[in-house]
């Protein structure tokens, strides 16, 4: 039951930020992001990653991944789609 509770927490958190992204797809918009709390996520992460990869921990850096994976998608899209909005400002 508690890997089931554990893994069912992964799967949330790697679907969590799965509307925002495919919002800023279909909207091509990502002015009002606060890019720092995603920055702060990914930096929360590599923490985490690093601290199962020390204490061998792999349950912890598996669990990690995912959410990271999704938050460096939304951080590629910032860039992404905010270098068009600079460009027709």
């Amino acid at each position: 039951m508690n890997d089931l509770i554990g893994y069912s927490g992964v799967l949330v958190s790697s679907l969590a930020l799965w509307p925002q992204i495919c919002q800023i797809i279909k909207t091509e918009q990502v002015r009002d992001l606060n890019m720092y709390y995603f920055l702060l996520c990914i930096l929360s992460d590599i923490l985490y990653i690093s601290y199962g990869f020390i204490e061998s921990d792999y349950v912890m850096l598996a669990s990690t991944v995912p959410p990271l994976l999704s938050q460096l998608t939304v951080l590629f899209l910032f860039m992404k789609y905010k270098k068009e909005t600079d460009v027709c400002d």
